[in-house]
């Protein structure tokens, strides 16, 4: 029987699956004889410029029997988007909630390497470090995971990695930026999917490309004789 509405519903094996990409509401009728099973993710982070940091990845939460949700109820579903680099700034992931039942906490900030040099934010997931910009971001606990370290060596000054769902960002090295962390993969869509995978470091004096997480991380950019080539951007949906 129908027990809830709204989002993009679809049926596979038995069950009646909500997903929502953009903010909107979920009614329930009757919750009261139904398993339940959640999953929300935040925005992802951006990377820093240059030898920057990752982004880490948006925080997780999933509840396999989730029984917070009540009969007769509507909850207002909040989708954060990905942060983003402007006027040599990167911004950190916005949150994702269903009411105030569950909330989950935007990615950091990779640490950045251009303009004034800011540290790595924490988050869900922790920032990686940037070149000359401090230490990595630390995650929330049970959402995510802390960012890597950058190295201060050259020629590369690899910022560190953002961290994931399941593993935290690797410490950039004099050679390369840090790969972001992995992210964890669900079925709650219908199918096995990857979420919350960390980016890449950047790095400099290199033409190498530092991968991104499982779950969506992109991969890092590099400075090459004063030119830039900028990251990847992290997979939609994926947080």
């Amino acid at each position: 029987s129908v027990v809830a509405e709204g989002g993009t519903e679809t049926t596979v094996g038995g069950y009646k699956i909500h997903t929502f990409t953009s903010s909107g509401t979920l009614t329930t009728f009757d919750t009261s004889s139904t398993t339940i099973e959640v999953l929300v993710v935040a925005g992802g982070g951006a990377g820093g410029g240059r030898s920057g940091g990752g982004g880490g990845a948006g925080g997780l939460q999933h509840e396999s029997s989730f029984t917070s949700l009540a009969s007769n109820t509507s909850y207002a579903v909040t989708i954060g988007a990905g942060g983003g680099y402007a006027s040599e700034s990167p911004s950190s992931g916005n949150g994702s909630s269903i009411g105030s039942v569950m909330t989950t906490v935007g990615g950091g900030e990779g640490g950045d390497q251009m303009g004034t040099r800011t540290a790595a934010g924490s988050g869900g997931s922790g920032g990686g470090g940037g070149y000359d910009s401090g230490t990595a971001g630390s995650g929330t606990s049970g959402q995510g995971t802390s960012g890597g370290t950058a190295s201060n060596s050259g020629p590369a000054y690899g910022g560190g990695g953002g961290g994931g769902k399941a593993s935290a960002g690797a410490n950039g090295t004099s050679t390369s930026g840090g790969t972001g962390g992995n992210g964890s993969s669900y079925s709650t869509s219908g199918s096995a999917t990857d979420y919350a995978g960390g980016g890449g470091g950047g790095e400099y004096a290199s033409t190498n490309t530092t991968s991104g997480g499982s779950g969506g991380g992109g991969a890092g950019g590099y400075d090459l004789g004063g030119n830039e080539y900028p990251g990847e951007a992290g997979a939609v949906n994926t947080g």
